[in-house]
């Protein structure tokens, strides 16, 4: 996903995501794919609008400097990127197109003006949405958020909430996002039942509820707190109760009512009159609660967003004449879309709802917008928390590059631990990568090197390790691809003078050069090439070289692993049992107590039943 360019520029755990995008690319490229792999700028932001009313400097000018330190700290990475197809949301010819979206949708009745409650944040000027909102606060500045009714354009997202949810089903998406995206979705069933109001005539609410099978039980009935009636209904008894209730509501966002309604019990407030239960005839009393939402069943709409269709714009992004060529659309859709957790429903969601109204009227072919979907986990300070400027935590990436080089860095985020995984930055273990790069660099030391081809164990362990890192990175598993590149690195590095295989070293310099562009192909050049390596054919393997001889086997007893045996991958059955049961653990699981199951499978385990 293309950042923010915010003033602070860039810290540590920006990186991650793009290093691990970089490496696919560049692992792509070398298996002789097309690859597009683009970077632009969701510029537009709260940030600079307040930085423009604090000092008076236009948002333009703290933009585009913004701009300038990310795209600087982005090259020094070595990110591959074509920057060709740079873009910025801020850019006129940008806006332009994403006018012609709003048009279309206007034109399909999905764009339309509206007074709704929304978030409004007095500190920022402007509505926040629900995921931006914590704690009756913003989530940048920390500001008091209230809820009030403010006309604005929305766009009626409920309209395509049964092909947004549709659409979920064949996705390579991370399973805790479908499920947000399904549960914000939230498509629900039901019965619109109008309830005459006591006292008045010719006046009526209208409740919708998902179980109209329950009218006979109803004893009281619910309005939203920002309900245009509650006014109205409200006695001068409990008027003070209803004010203090409607004004602590108004300082939650609507995720955060509907939470508290289900986790913490609900809470509401009597309005002090009544409605008429349309089959007893009955009193029934009115309450306002929180946990009720005005626009559930209703088809609620949401606010208008403008960045969420920029992956598209990258397929053609100089195009004046339309929003890209049907040529340019054959790179659609996003073969890899990697980002934070923190878009689950926000951004992607919106993404998907857009695509989705373009494929209906032939902008696309595709009713999808990313095929896979990746989140990579937050890389915390060094304290175990998130990173922020009050924390005194961040880790400003310029230092490390500045102090061990790019490729350190790009080597140590993806070493930390699986991609998906939330992991501390630890400054001391970043040593481990650099002795790493370093040990490999000394392979080409002069008197090292052989041009004799690999043979033996070097032979066996070069096509393991070229096996092991191709199905690493194809899995984006890449801390175990560095793992076996380190152990390959040993093996050579264990060699005498003159002994070290240069076909060996090169094959290790290519599997390398993805996660570390610069020492790679500074060792390409030395060894003797003259062009760039980055478009080499990707090393292939002998798969019968790249076989185990030996495997390992879990000797269970009664299905419980009490040993671990290392035997020949094509030994048969009766020896792998005999030799299990010579394992002193074994044995002392099995003495004296009848046999009267084994159970082998190949390769894999040995089960004796006692």
């Amino acid at each position: 996903m293309f950042p923010y360019p915010s003033g602070a520029g860039l810290h540590v755990g920006h990186p991650e995501g793009y290093t691990a995008t970089d490496i696919m690319s560049r692992f792509w490229r070398m298996q002789g794919y097309d690859v597009l792999h683009p970077m632009g700028w969701d510029a537009f932001g709260l940030p600079a609008e307040q930085h423009a009313i604090n000092t008076g400097t236009h948002p333009a000018v703290t933009t585009y400097e913004n701009i300038a330190t990310f795209k600087r700290q982005l090259k020094s990475l070595g990110f591959s990127y074509d920057w060709s197809r740079e873009l910025s949301t801020t850019d006129d010819h940008y806006v332009r197109w994403t006018q012609w979206i709003f048009l279309q949708l206007f034109k399909k009745g999905l764009a339309f003006q509206s007074e709704v409650s929304v978030n409004w944040c007095p500190a920022l000027g402007t509505v926040l949405a629900n995921e931006e909102v914590i704690n009756g606060k913003s989530e940048r500045g920390d500001h008091p958020v209230i809820r009030q009714p403010l006309r604005q354009w929305v766009l009626k997202i409920t309209d395509y909430a049964d092909k947004l949810e549709e659409g979920l089903k064949d996705m390579e998406w991370p399973e805790g996002t479908l499920s947000a995206q399904k549960q914000w979705i939230g498509r629900s069933e039901g019965a619109s039942i109008k309830f005459s109001i006591a006292g008045v005539e010719n006046q009526s609410i209208e409740v919708f509820t998902t179980r109209p099978d329950t009218l006979m039980g109803v004893t009281y009935v619910v309005l939203a707190p920002e309900h245009p009636f509650v006014d109205q209904l409200t006695t001068v008894e409990q008027r003070a109760a209803v004010d203090a209730y409607r004004r602590e509501a108004a300082s939650k966002s609507d995720l955060e009512r509907t939470a508290i309604g289900k986790d913490q019990g609900k809470s509401g407030v009597a309005l002090g009159s009544f409605v008429v239960h349309p089959l007893t005839q009955e009193r029934v009393p009115i309450w306002i609660a929180d946990y009720v939402l005005a626009g559930y069943g209703t088809g609620a709409v949401m606010a208008w967003a403008g960045s969420c269709w920029y992956y598209l714009r990258f397929t053609d992004p100089t195009n004046t004449k339309e929003i890209f060529s049907r040529e340019a659309a054959s790179w659609l859709p996003v073969d890899l879309y990697v980002g934070g957790q923190e878009h689950a429903v926000l951004h992607l969601l919106y993404a998907r709802f857009w695509h989705k109204v373009l494929f209906d009227i032939g902008v696309v072919d595709h009713p999808e917008p990313f095929k896979k979907l990746v989140h990579q986990g937050m890389i915390l300070g060094g304290d175990g928390e998130k990173m922020s400027k009050s924390r005194g935590n961040v880790i400003n990436p310029d230092d490390i590059v500045h102090e061990y080089g790019a490729d350190a860095l790009r080597l140590y985020e993806m070493f930390m631990g699986p991609l998906e995984a939330t992991k501390p930055w630890q400054s001391n273990q970043l040593m481990g990568v650099v002795r790493f790069r370093d040990r490999v660099f000394s392979l080409i030391q002069p008197g090292r090197l052989t041009t004799q081809a690999p043979q033996g164990e070097v032979l066996v362990e070069m096509h393991k390790t070229i096996k092991k890192v191709t199905h690493d990175i194809e899995k984006m598993s890449f801390n175990t691809a560095i793992s076996a590149m380190m152990i390959f690195a040993n093996k050579l590095s264990s060699l005498g003078p003159q002994q070290v295989p240069q076909q060996a070293v090169e094959s290790l310099v290519l599997l390398l050069s993805p996660f570390a562009p610069h020492v790679a192909e500074e060792m390409w050049s030395l060894m003797g090439h003259q062009q760039s390596l980055a478009h080499e054919q990707w090393p292939t393997f002998d798969a019968k070289l790249a076989e185990d001889a030996v495997v390992k086997i879990a000797v269970q007893i009664n299905g419980k692993v009490r040993a671990t045996i290392e035997v020949a991958k094509d030994i048969d059955e009766a020896t792998v049992i005999r030799h299990a049961m010579e394992q002193g653990n074994v044995a002392k699981f099995t003495q004296d107590k009848q046999i009267k199951k084994t159970i082998y499978v190949p390769g894999r385990i040995v089960n004796i039943i006692v």
